[in-house]
């Protein structure tokens, strides 16, 4: 699954973040959810978790993060690219 956040940061700066496997998985771990909780039961605070995890890599605080940044696309982080699809059973 593929996620991008689109982040507005206070100082003008805007940054597409490809929330990844990485940031996902910790996500999950952090949260004690799945990561389908996102387009379902969507709490913001999420969102900008999964930015600052994917856009920091997990160092720094997440607090201190959140308080430079303006705004995020939350219809963005809905845009996931679902898995390709297998061969057929039929072959």
């Amino acid at each position: 699954m593929k996620i991008l956040v689109e982040v507005d940061y206070a100082d003008g700066r805007k940054e597409t973040v490809n929330v990844g496997p990485v940031s996902q998985v910790a996500f999950e771990r952090e949260h004690g959810c799945g990561i389908g909780v996102v387009a379902t039961a969507q709490k913001i605070s999420h969102v900008y978790w999964m930015a600052w995890h994917a856009s920091t890599k997990g160092v720094g605080s997440f607090d201190e993060w959140l308080e430079t940044v303006d705004g995020i696309d939350e219809n963005s982080a809905t845009e996931a690219t679902p898995f390709p699809e297998g061969p057929s059973a039929d072959g």
